[in-house]
């Protein structure tokens, strides 16, 4: 089905290439569940945001049963400079805030997409990707400024954590936000 679905539509954004990713994972006995990040900063309308995906460790990277994040479109995982480990969504959010943020570049594919985007799926991101792909620090850069209210799927819906968000009326109408001890034990179990 999802191959398929790729033949019809070789255009990918982060939230399909994360869909993918999490899918392919399931294929192998990883669970793995989307998540986003949306920035605090003035919104631009295309690039406010971010989906990932969550991968849940089986020892391999980090202690067993704890949470990685994992981007899909740009290849990396993300460590914290203070711990040296590698790190969940909400400790991400964290790292950013206390200037600890560091990416894993992957071996293998960099990302060679078609970037689209936009009401008739028009506008053309390219330049804008490979720009991020090329250069480790533009890339970090750039999560360093949407890295900032995390959110994860569940159920059809994206759950925001308030505590984070400064600005929660201009987030987009599909985000339910919860408080931070809710956010916590829903998905963290602290």
């Amino acid at each position: 089905r999802v191959y398929g679905t790729l033949r019809k539509v070789p255009i990918l954004s982060c939230g399909s290439v994360s869909f993918l990713a999490s899918w392919v994972l399931s294929l192998y006995n990883y669970s793995s569940r989307i998540v986003a990040v949306y920035t605090n900063h003035i919104r631009d309308g295309y690039d406010d945001g971010h989906t990932l995906v969550e991968i849940l460790s089986d020892g391999s990277f980090t202690e067993k049963g704890r949470w990685i994040l994992y981007d899909p479109s740009f290849n990396c995982l993300f460590y914290s400079l203070k711990t040296g480990r590698f790190i969940s969504l909400i400790e991400a959010v964290r790292a950013v805030g206390e200037g600890e943020l560091q990416i894993y570049k992957l071996p293998g594919n960099p990302g060679s997409h078609i970037w689209l985007y936009g009401p008739n799926d028009n506008n053309n991101f390219d330049f804008w990707v490979a720009h991020r792909i090329l250069s480790v620090d533009e890339l970090l850069n750039w999560y360093y400024r949407v890295i900032r209210i995390p959110a994860i799927y569940k159920d059809g819906l994206f759950y925001f954590n308030k505590k984070y968000a400064i600005d929660s009326k201009s987030l987009p109408k599909y985000l339910k936000g919860i408080d931070d001890i809710d956010f916590l034990n829903s998905f963290y179990n602290y």
